[in-house]
């Protein structure tokens, strides 16, 4: 099973979406680093061995960096806000 850490733009009706299912998620407030910048955000995710679930742009350009750096973490799943439904 996945294990999330979900950035603090992801929506609560995705979470709990995700949980129903069965997913083990994160939340950024569950892990105490609500407000912390994105590299912090992405270090924690990957300490613990989550992949990080955000609609922020920015984390696709930290990415980026990191590879060039030799940097791994366990992954970024980015979606767009405005691609999303009400399903959840």
């Amino acid at each position: 099973m996945i294990r999330l850490y979900a950035d603090e733009n992801v929506d609560d009706r995705i979470i709990r979406g995700l949980r129903r299912e069965g997913a083990d998620v994160l939340t950024v407030v569950e892990a105490g680093m609500t407000g912390k910048p994105d590299p912090e955000q992405l270090t924690q995710a990957t300490v613990d061995g989550r992949v990080l679930l955000t609609s922020d742009q920015d984390f696709l350009d930290l990415h980026r960096r990191w590879m060039r750096e030799g940097k791994a973490h366990a992954g970024i799943i980015y979606y767009s806000q405005s691609e999303t439904s009400d399903r959840f």
